[in-house]
């Protein structure tokens, strides 16, 4: 995250950071787009990913995919 906030900064590109309460992070993420029209999504993907995330799917995964018409980084 602080690469990615350094590169805002030094591009003087206006972004907001919002913490998440614990919970279903993909679901609470996509009502909060969906609620104040996010320009931008972006997320920082599993870099290990287990058998389990195959088999239930990371949230990054479930974002991307259920997300409509939103741009997001990876």
């Amino acid at each position: 995250m602080n690469f990615a906030i350094k590169y805002l900064i030094q591009n003087n590109i206006e972004y907001e950071i919002h913490d998440m309460p614990k919970g279903k992070i993909a679901e609470q993420t996509i009502d909060f787009c969906t609620k104040d029209q996010c320009d931008l999504i972006l997320i920082v993907t599993t870099k290990n990913i287990t058998f389990a995330d195959y088999m239930i799917g990371a949230s990054e995964q479930y974002i991307i995919a259920t997300v409509p018409g939103y741009p997001y980084v990876a």
